[in-house]
């Protein structure tokens, strides 16, 4: 699975096998389906159960061997293959040749192209990628798609350092007019390249710190696939109890409870009619909301409660066992109190909130302390902005600035990084830097290179800090 493609047969053998499992507890035994398995391989925040979809699964797995072709072109196994089939290992190539070749080098060709969407560059001297047709500012696409008006040709193909005036700062009059301004304010927060940071570099986009996973590469192929992310599914699973009232509460949730009407949907020949009140069509709302013993319970606990009664419904159905709603509700209350004691034991307890009280100290005396944040709006716009302060608590200098489009972790990034250059600009080389965010601290004290979205700002940030 992890070294070639599956043959869909195969594929759809083990998905059958696996379809019988989750619905009737073993291979042998047939049962009715009642989630599509499409969806049921969703995650559970869009109403699946959360299981791989297997078809995927390889196809994730191969892009890995085909991620070590682009990132580790030198090693072993890598120029044993480029050298096989004739691909320089200079560069990575748009596409590989697969007419003829291994079954493992057909395999990695066809989720080659995948591969290559995910990738997205880091700008250092900005001499390797190209402006308008590689990824570098947007995740997924290139300048060009963005494009309001014809690309000159004669600039097309022009790197990312030609774009840069002699002061070093981006060289607006020669692209803004052809990009949206959303565009705009991605790339305003860009660092301009730089010649001492060194070459550009690439990176996995589809994961936070840059580096390839396989279950970023399932989810960004599985992306277009998923459903609607909805809060309702928390329901379900959120609720400390039994997995089999989770799983009981998702298949209402989904309206596929096997109530008559949801038999005789599946043209399965059966009256719809409520055994029990003579309704004309035995729902799921009408089990376990419109019943006259359901709504008595709907101001109890609710999710034991709408599992009992579907118990109870089902007594009814095939053993005529009939209860009354006192008896129904001791049963729930029954249940509830062992769960309640099952969460009191510490099995399913929530973890404790650790409060911390947090304030402004000033610095030991002669040292001046740096205090920035970032921020983000819901439409895009982000800003930075810090205040330095002396042993005194005043006032020394500050800032603020509007970045453009990114994220939260980059405005923190640029708040510290403007922050060093106000400092270094008024002479003061020895102070404190506070910043509210853990994340920032840990990518400051790192100290392994990293290549992601972050790096240029991480490295400008530690090359100011270790100035002389």
């Amino acid at each position: 699975m992890q070294t070639s493609e599956i043959p869909a047969g195969v594929i759809n053998k083990i998905n059958q096998i696996c379809k019988r499992f989750i619905w009737s507890g073993s291979n042998e035994n047939r049962r009715m389906s009642l989630i599509g398995w499409d969806k049921v391989c969703q995650p559970k925040i869009y109403g699946g159960l959360g299981l791989k979809n297997l078809g995927m699964m390889n196809k994730a797995l191969m892009m890995k061997l085909a991620w070590g072709l682009v990132y580790e072109p030198m090693s072993l196994w890598c120029r044993v293959l480029y050298t096989k089939y004739g691909v320089a290992d200079s560069d990575f190539p748009l596409g590989l040749p697969t007419r003829s070749g291994s079954y493992l080098w057909k395999s990695i060709g066809k989720v080659w192209s995948d591969t290559l969407k995910g990738l997205r560059w880091n700008i250092g001297n900005g001499r390797r990628v190209r402006f308008w047709l590689d990824c570098w500012v947007t995740k997924h696409k290139p300048l060009s798609s963005y494009a309001l008006a014809p690309i000159p040709v004669e600039s097309l193909m022009n790197l990312v350092v030609d774009f840069v005036d002699t002061n070093g700062n981006w060289h607006w009059d020669s692209f803004e007019h052809l990009l949206p301004n959303c565009i705009i304010l991605r790339i305003a927060a860009v660092q301009p390249p730089m010649e001492g940071k060194g070459d550009d570099k690439f990176f996995w986009a589809n994961s936070q710190w840059g580096d390839f996973s396989v279950k970023s590469a399932y989810m960004a192929i599985t992306e277009n696939e998923t459903g609607i992310e909805h809060s309702q599914w928390n329901i379900a699973w959120k609720w400390k109890g039994l997995p089999r009232v989770q799983t009981f509460i998702w298949l209402a949730l989904h309206d596929r409870l096997k109530t008559k009407a949801e038999i005789g949907r599946r043209h399965i020949h059966i009256d719809w009619t409520c055994d029990h009140c003579g309704v004309a069509s035995e729902t799921t709302l009408h089990v376990l909301r419109d019943r006259f013993m359901a709504r008595m319970l709907w101001n109890q606990l609710l999710p034991i409660a709408i599992w009992r009664l579907w118990f109870w419904r089902n007594q009814y159905q095939f053993n005529k066992v009939s209860t009354d709603s006192l008896r129904m509700a001791q049963d729930v209350l029954i249940r509830a109190k062992e769960i309640t004691s099952s969460n009191k034991s510490g099995l399913n307890g929530p973890t404790r909130k650790v409060e911390k009280w947090i304030g402004w100290q000033p610095p030991v005396w002669p040292l001046c302390k740096l205090n920035s944040d970032g921020a983000c709006r819901r439409n895009g716009g982000s800003f930075a902005g810090g205040i330095l302060r002396n042993s005194n608590g005043d006032w020394v200098s500050g800032f603020a600035m509007n970045i453009g489009y990114c994220s939260i972790t980059v405005a923190e990034l640029w708040g510290v990084y403007q922050g060093l250059v106000m400092a270094w600009d008024h002479g003061i080389r020895w102070f404190l830097v506070e910043v509210d965010s853990q994340c920032i601290v840990q990518m400051l004290n790192n100290l392994e290179e990293m290549t992601n979205e972050y790096s240029s700002l991480v490295s400008s940030i530690k090359e100011l800090i270790h100035r002389n």
